[in-house]
This record gives structure tokens, C-alpha cells and sequence, in this order.
């Protein structure tokens, strides 16, 4: 069946759908560039070899398949279509991959795609796409897909000049989002709390400044301008944020996960209402048996206490249907 309501440019062997490539990731590009040489002299297997004993964390970042522990939320059947947008290095692809009948994965750098096209030759993953394309401009006709992935995405998705607002580009790609789902298909986002108390005390929003996230936006934006330049078009929200602009969009059936130590390695995934669920996960945070930790094991068994670290909690998994 074509799925594509594009034709796509064939560059390299790989299907182009965007003349604005753009290089971005955990990677620098120039290290990409030589692991990708590599590949292609050695084979993937032996890069894989060597990147584990060279940075075991980039390795895990990529080929541990707990990072898409998310998906255990899902009713996942063998017959899903699944698109992965801003897939990355594939952590999410390669893992859902097995469970699925096709997965689709978009990248707007071409790099990225390359390195997704030379694994998926070695795993011999025939189920899986890859092509270059902007998450603003999606090629796919309507209702294809039963989960459309945005992991790490949602709030990179405003830094574009194709929009003057941030929230208008957002609700785009969440319109489009919604296009190409099936009816009864889910959207996954795995993206971080405006509010998390990380960022109270000094932790880096995606301004790469500190605090721009607890900012009202107006301020953000002047404040970045005069620090970096730029725009604050990194926009991140609360609960009620999310469920806002998802509702607005015309998701449904929206629900939120909390995870930990975040979205990108869920370790633990607590649905938002289960109170003694995040008991549970604050006393396996906490450890240990000093009378500081004992005395904070108590005070999170009162259900109010509970509830604010909730509020603060660093990152969601947030799923919504098209209904």
C-alpha cells in the first residue's frame, strides 16, 4: 500500500522529502560523520563493539531497548503501522520494530537517517523505514498509522521559522499528528515538566539557560534574547498545559505517566493517579537509613505531600488517541 502523499528525492540510496536538512543530536557531527565512516569501512558490528567499550552511556543511549519501556502502556498488536518522528539513533524504532508490522522513521538530518539505514541492514530489520523529513511537513496520506512516536520531540518542535508562534507550530504538528493516525490510534510523547523542581534549583532548560522554563514566556524570551540572541521557542508545559494544547489539537483519552529517572531511560512508570505507586518509587529514590531519608520516607506517606511531588515530577509519558 503507498502510504506517501509525496514523492520523495532519492539522495545517497535514501528517501529525501525536505530541502532543509539540519544536523542536531546527542553526537556532534563531525563524531558522527567519522562513526559513520567507520561503519561503512569495518561494518556495524564491530562499531558496535568498540563504542561499547568506548562510552558504554552513548551505548545504552542507542541500543538499550528499556528505553522504550513506554510502549508496555499501549494494547501493541502485530499488525500496527507505526511512524517514529525525530527517531534519532533508533533506540525506540529498533526496540518497537519487533513487536509490529512496519515501522516508519523520520529524521531531518541526513546523517542521523544514514546511521538508522546502516543498523537497520545489520539487524536485518525489513520492517523498518527511514527517510529524511521535517516534522513540520509530514508525507504521509491520512489515517495510516496506529502510534505515531515524538519522543524528545515536542518541545524542539517550535524551533523552526515557519511558524512566528511557538504554540501554532506545536499545534500543527499535533493536527498533523493527528491526520495520519488511524481512528482508535495513539500518540505517544515522552517530553519534560515545565515546573519539575530540577529546574527550581538550577538545572538547565532547552534555552540552556536556568530558569527560562519557570519564566512567563514573554520573559523567557527577552531574557534569552539578551543572554544567547535567540528567541526562547523551546516550550515545555505542565500537565494541564499538555492536555490543553492535545485537547485543542482534538486528541482524546489523553493520560500521563510519570517516569523515572525520565522518559528517556523509564526506569519506573507510575500512572499519574496511582498516589501509593509514587510513594513507592520516592522510597526506592530516597534509599538508605539515615534519619534524613527515614524522616523523608514519612513525610511522602501523607497524600498531599505526594501529590506536590507530583506536580514538580521531572518528566511525563503522555499518550492521546484519535477518537
Amino acid at each position: 500500500m503507498d502510504i506517501y502523499q509525496k514523492k520523495a528525492k532519492i539522495i545517497d540510496g535514501l528517501e529525501t522529502f525536505t530541502d532543509k536538512e539540519k544536523y542536531w543530536g546527542e553526537v556532534v557531527e563531525s563524531k558522527m560523520k567519522n562513526y559513520i565512516n567507520q561503519i561503512e569501512k569495518n561494518g556495524f558490528s564491530v562499531f558496535k563493539s568498540a563504542l561499547f567499550e568506548e562510552d558504554r552511556s552513548l551505548y545504552d543511549f542507542i541500543f538499550n531497548q528499556a528505553r522504550a519501556d513506554w510502549r508496555f502502556c499501549l494494547p501493541i498488536k502485530d499488525n500496527w503501522q507505526v511512524l517514529d518522528i525525530g527517531a534519532g539513533l533508533g533506540a525506540n524504532t529498533f526496540a518497537i520494530a519487533q513487536e509490529v508490522s512496519e515501522v516508519h522513521a523520520l529524521e531531518q538530518s541526513f546523517l542521523r537517517v544514514k546511521f538508522l539505514e546502516l543498523r537497520k541492514k545489520e539487524e536485518k530489520q525489513d520492517n523498518i523505514h527511514v527517510a529524511v523529513a521535517n516534522a513540520l511537513d509530514f508525507p504521509f496520506k491520512d489515517n495510516v498509522f496506529d502510534l505515531v512516536i515524538a519522543n524528545g520531540l515536542f518541545e524542539w518542535i517550535g524551533v523552526t521559522d515557519k511558524f512566528k508562534s511557538v504554540r501554532d507550530a506545536q499545534k500543527n504538528f499535533l493536527k498533523d499528528s493527528l491526520r495520519v493516525l488511524k481512528n482508535d490510534g495513539y500518540l505517544y510523547i515522552g517530553i519534560e515538566n515545565r515546573f519539575a523542581v530540577s529546574y527550581l534549583f538550577g538545572g538547565k532548560d532547552h534555552s540552556g539557560l536556568k530558569f527560562t522554563s519557570l519564566m512567563p514566556r514573554v520573559i523567557a524570551n527577552l531574557y534569552t534574547k539578551i543572554r544567547t540572541g535567540k528567541e526562547y521557542r523551546t516550550y515545555t508545559y505542565s500537565k494541564s498545559g499538555y492536555e490543553r494544547i492535545l485537547n485543542e489539537a482534538g486528541f482524546k483519552n489523553i493520560k500521563f505517566y510519570l517516569v523515572f529517572p525520565g522518559y528517556n531511560f523509564p526506569k519506573y512508570i507510575i500512572p499519574y493517579e496511582h498516589i501509593n505507586g509514587i510513594k513507592f518509587v520516592f522510597g526506592k529514590i530516597v534509599g538508605g537509613n539515615s534519619w534524613r531519608r527515614r524522616l523523608m520516607k514519612k513525610i511522602i506517606k501523607f497524600p498531599l505531600v505526594a501529590r506536590i511531588w507530583r506536580f514538580s515530577f521531572f518528566s511525563f509519558a503522555i499518550f492521546a488517541q484519535k477518537i
